[in-house]
């Protein structure tokens, strides 16, 4: 596997930690007699959020931003379209592991290959 590829899937997934790190923040409760900021939203006609999964996503992000350490095991699909113009579909795993506040090891195994970013001191 490229590193090219690597790189860009471990991207990926890390940008998939940050949306959900910053709703945690965005979760968090004000300061007591604080408005809140509005959020500029836009929404697709009948794109309605079920305000039950609301609920858990933000209880899932508080816990997220609260947690001093982290791991989380992502299934990866990818297609890759060939010079002969023939798409073909791989598959991938990688398993996480964060510590904050400057600590991290990814673990990536795929069809194509396998890398490894140094495990946590």
């Amino acid at each position: 596997m490229s590193s090219k590829l690597f790189v860009t899937h471990c991207l990926m997934s890390l940008a998939t930690v940050l949306v959900v790190a910053s709703l945690a923040s965005a979760a968090e409760p004000t300061a007591p007699g604080s408005q809140p900021q509005a959020a500029a939203r836009t929404e697709e006609p009948g794109g309605q959020v079920d305000p039950h999964a609301t609920k858990i996503l933000r209880r899932a992000c508080t816990v997220l931003a609260d947690s001093d350490a982290f791991t989380f095991h992502a299934e990866i699909k990818f297609d890759q379209v060939m010079p002969s113009e023939v798409k073909l579909q791989f598959a991938g795993a990688s398993d996480f592991a964060v510590r904050r506040p400057n600590a991290l090891a990814v673990d990536y195994e795929s069809d194509l290959g396998a890398k490894r970013l140094p495990r946590l001191p």
